[in-house]
């Protein structure tokens, strides 16, 4: 407890104020190491408590470690969208690593609507302020031939070469993408360079090496990727798990997630094993992943088909990355609750559940209503639900639609007509509606 008690003291002394942009000053480095340890040592409460008081004293420092803690969902539920609230504060007040993750997140879309234009601008001004690391993500961002972005291959490549012959390890691994012939823009700046890929690989390979040596778990995860994929190196599933439970232990949850997906998939020189794989997506949910709750409830679904047993935990996990923002679970919650196999089985339930999939944009959950008019003998109300689903994009519905409005006179047409005007009024995703008749 004297963690806390000394923070709220030096806030009194006035300690805390006059850190925006600049570093923090000596006791409040102080603070922040004895907060770091504090999270080592897994009192995590003291470090967030430590590290939130300094945040709204100024610290930008703090923001970027509290930033980091609801990321990884470490002492808290992951929550994207405070994360990156927070890495959006540290960066405005200076903080230059804090502008290249913002970067990250605005180009991946993550805890905010994806900008890619956003993104390069804050990568600029880390790399002007002098991270190494922003310079390659830049590079990156102008090899990538991104829509939303216009692309520069010829000064994209300049400073990936630029970042990765400084040892930025990103670079390295984009770099040799490129010149692979892997990830580059649509226009092609170059030709592919098998040997010198072959190269930044390797350079690659041995700086990941020894900075999971020394405990970087960034790296760790990093070099499990490379393993997991067989990019620069032969694929070795059992590597990349060790790798992937490495970085998963030391705190990085994206880690834990992909190890979850090896371990259901499973990989060269690595067996399926549904347990581990359901004993990662379940811890990696409990921090607040969604993706890994959603993923989670499908593992559960497929044994609750064959058993019957999972299917309350399913049901469970699936609505909880449902409620989340997860779309595709809604579907599946309907899939679930719609299939007399398992339990729960509920059709009204059921129905319920694939009308929001399809109102969140999974055309396939209008489909499924569709098909379960069609089943009742219901063509009036299975064309209007086939119709909705070919509208959002789920072509097949569109197919059955017109087949079965054949058979249809022009007043239950026209009236459909109506339906589907009045759905796309209550903010249904159908774009446009046929006119009764065609």
């Amino acid at each position: 407890m004297r963690l806390l008690i000394f923070v709220p003291v030096v806030c009194v002394l006035g300690l805390l104020a006059g850190c925006t942009g600049g570093g923090p000053s000596a006791v409040q480095r102080e603070i922040l190491d004895r907060a770091a340890e504090a999270e080592a040592a897994g009192r995590v409460a003291d470090a967030i408590a430590a590290y939130r008081r300094l945040a709204e004293g100024g610290v930008s420092e703090a923001m970027l470690r509290l930033a980091a803690l609801y990321e990884e969902g470490r002492g808290v539920e992951a929550d994207p969208a405070t994360a990156f609230a927070w890495y959006r504060r540290a960066a405005e007040a200076g903080h230059p690593r804090a502008m290249r993750q913002l970067g990250d997140r605005l180009r991946d879309g993550d805890g905010v609507a994806a900008d890619a234009r956003e993104a390069a601008m804050w990568y600029e001004r880390a790399a002007a302020a002098g991270d190494l690391a922003a310079t390659g993500r830049l590079g990156r961002l102008l090899l990538s031939g991104d829509p939303a972005f216009p692309s520069d291959p010829a000064r994209g490549f300049a400073l990936l070469e630029k970042a990765a012959t400084a040892g930025d390890v990103d670079a390295q691994i984009a770099l040799a993408e490129a010149l692979a012939g892997e990830k580059l823009a649509g226009e092609k700046a170059m030709l592919p360079r098998p040997a010198e890929a072959r190269r930044w690989y390797a350079i690659a390979h041995t700086s990941l090496e020894r900075l999971v040596e020394e405990g970087d778990m960034r790296a760790a995860e990093t070099l499990a990727r490379l393993y997991a994929e067989g990019r620069g190196v032969k694929p070795d599933g059992a590597r990349a798990a060790e790798l992937f439970h490495v970085a998963a232990r030391g705190g990085r949850l994206e880690a834990l997630v992909r190890l979850a997906r090896l371990y259901r998939d499973g990989g060269p020189g690595l067996a399926a094993d549904p347990v581990r794989a359901i004993a990662a997506f379940r811890e990696a949910a409990s921090r607040g992943h969604r993706t890994a709750a959603y993923e989670l409830g499908r593992l559960l679904l497929e044994r609750a088909t064959s058993d019957g047993a999972a299917g309350p935990e399913a049901a469970g996990w699936l609505l909880e990355a449902a409620e989340a923002g997860e779309s595709r679970a809604w579907f599946w919650l309907g899939e679930l609750w719609g299939d007399p196999g398992t339990q729960p089985h509920d059709p009204v339930r059921a129905a319920e559940y694939w009308e929001k999939a399809g109102r969140a944009g999974e055309g396939k959950g209008f489909f499924r209503l569709g098909e379960a008019a069609r089943e009742r003998g219901e063509l009036e109300e299975a064309v209007f639900w086939f119709e909705l689903a070919g509208q959002s994009g789920y072509e097949r519905g569109r197919e059955l639609a017109a087949r079965h409005a054949a058979r249809l006179d022009a007043a239950t047409r026209a009236r459909l007509a109506d339906r589907l005007k009045a759905f796309v009024g209550q903010g249904g995703k159908v774009l446009a509606v046929p006119a009764p008749g065609t």
